[in-house]
């Protein structure tokens, strides 16, 4: 797997459109941890409800086209928090990867192989 993105900080919505703007569109998405298989709809993040997370299901398939749009629409959108309130989400709002009411992953990166796009994830939950 070849290192596109080297950034050890957390990506914000914009940044990670940006770098899946660079991939072919119609190539599959999957995360860099087999467990969590592929990206399944977004929402605000449980650990802090102004962020977005990236739900996952290995039931999933989606392309760069998918992620990108559904990360795209987010912008402006108003999602709820977990335990209530509304949040806009923006293009500088940090992305976890993380199913609904759960804690997660910080997205720090984009890798690509001849078969796949992989959203790179932090070592710890957070």
């Amino acid at each position: 797997m070849k290192r596109e993105t080297t950034d050890a900080y957390q990506f914000s919505l914009e940044k990670l459109i940006t770098e899946l703007n660079k991939k072919d569109p119609g190539k599959k998405v999957i995360f860099d941890r087999q467990e969590l298989g592929s990206p399944d709809g977004v929402d605000s993040y449980r650990g802090y409800y102004r962020d977005l997370a990236i739900g996952f299901s290995k039931n999933t398939q989606c392309d760069v086209q998918r992620v990108t749009k559904e990360l795209f629409d987010a912008i402006g959108t108003i999602f709820d928090g977990y335990k209530g309130g509304e949040y806009v989400m923006h293009e500088s709002t940090n992305v976890w990867v993380a199913n609904y009411g759960e804690l997660g992953y910080k997205v720090i990166g984009v890798d690509e192989d001849e078969s796949y796009v992989y959203l790179v994830t932090s070592s710890c939950v957070s």
